[in-house]
């Protein structure tokens, strides 16, 4: 895959963008595509127009995309399909930042145990269609993905619906 970098300063907080541009990283059901470590005062990461397929950490959390450390985390116009780990087939969140999921596709991702698409760690967690919290899904659809509990979505943590119909 190609992509465009682009780092933002501006007031002390840091900003990077990927933006794929429609490529695919294909992980040929051999790894996850790569984990979100934010540290060093980087505060945002932006990936846009990717698509992430045959993801697999059979062992651990995130098929597609681990996020361990970072402010904000944000998937804009990103599919993940086909995605396999033990908890979150397409992304585990283990930290207390915020995520956004704007405009994404999740299609026939698996968990083995929670959280067919999306499995969040203990920690901090709000869900809302039309709000921006500390996280949100806004215009994304979730397709025949599996899980033992959390086809879907699995929160382990105080979480609020907001504005949902």
């Amino acid at each position: 895959m190609h992509s465009r970098g682009d780092w933002y300063f501006g007031n002390g907080f840091k900003y990077f963008t990927i933006n794929g541009n429609g490529h695919t990283i294909d992980c040929n059901n051999k790894f996850n595509a790569f984990d979100v470590d934010l540290k060093e005062n980087w505060n945002s990461i932006t990936i846009k127009n990717v698509r992430f397929i045959n993801g697999d950490n059979k062992d651990g959390k995130g098929g597609a995309v681990t996020v361990i450390n970072g402010d904000i985390v944000e998937f804009i116009n990103c599919t993940f399909e086909n995605n396999k780990a033990k908890n979150g087939g397409a992304i585990s969140i283990n930290n207390d930042g915020e995520l956004r999921i704007i405009n994404c596709t999740f299609i026939n991702n698996i968990a083995d145990d929670k959280g067919g698409a999306i499995y969040k760690d203990e920690g901090k967690m709000h869900i809302s269609f039309f709000r921006e919290l500390p996280i949100y899904v806004i215009n994304s659809n979730f397709v025949t993905n599996q899980a033992q509990e959390g086809g879907a979505i699995y929160l382990k943590c105080d979480f609020e619906i907001l504005d949902a119909f």
